[in-house]
């Protein structure tokens, strides 16, 4: 009833048993945000494996839209056109590729509030195809994509080991850049997007970028 609250019992966290405790053992840099938002959420997601699942999308959803996007440019930093300068040329390969993917994900007729949100990522990847040609004119080349890296991390409850997928990986003489692609409607800094305030002090809300310094770090001593 509306005035006799909810009739759930949210269920208390249980004690873990063995295949529980392995999927513990080893996190993605993502659950370390799900752990600062909510530790019961990141318990049913990560320590019991729960997923949502929802059949009534007509569209796609900030995930999928994500997904497309990045297997788009992971296609991309695997080509032969990753080094060229020319913007058109990037433009009309990236183009390709994504009618490509979008037509294997969504059929030669998709819905129409699909075929909008194609169009819209069409433009993204066009004013990336500008940002690309003139990165390579200033000498950075792609050296990898989806690069897999693991490290560990000392905390109060003991070392916790995580891994990450590093979008892509640019070279310019000895120095090392670290990308990761973001597909949201607004472009974020640093601190908006992987902070918040709490009174008068700045925290991480996110650990990603810490997380990434970790790797990058490994990677610039081999």
């Amino acid at each position: 009833p509306r005035d006799g609250g909810s009739a759930l019992e949210v269920p208390r966290p249980r004690p873990l048993d063995e295949r529980q405790r392995r999927r513990l053992e080893t996190l993605p840099v993502s659950a370390f945000r799900a752990y600062l938002a909510c530790p019961y959420r990141f318990y049913l997601r990560y320590a019991l494996g729960l997923e949502v699942l929802d059949d009534r999308l007509d569209e796609m959803d900030g995930r999928l839209f994500g997904t497309l996007a990045h297997a788009v440019l992971q296609r991309f930093g695997e080509s032969e056109v990753r080094a060229s300068s020319d913007e058109e040329r990037l433009r009309a390969w990236l183009d390709g590729c994504l009618e490509d993917e979008a037509r294997a994900r969504f059929g030669a007729r998709p819905l129409i509030a699909v075929s909008v949100q194609v169009e819209m990522l069409r433009k993204r990847l066009g004013a990336f195809a500008r940002w690309q040609a003139a990165r390579a004119r200033e000498g950075w080349r792609i050296v990898a994509v989806e690069h897999e890296a693991s490290s560990t991390l000392a905390t109060s409850a003991g070392e916790v080991a995580f891994r990450g997928r590093i979008d892509r990986i640019d070279a310019r003489g000895e120095e090392l850049c670290v990308l990761d692609y973001k597909t949201g409607e607004r472009a974020l800094g640093a601190r908006e997007a992987h902070g918040a305030l709490e009174g008068e002090r700045w925290v991480w809300s996110d650990l990603q970028l810490p997380l990434y310094h970790v790797f990058a770090r490994e990677l610039a001593s081999r």
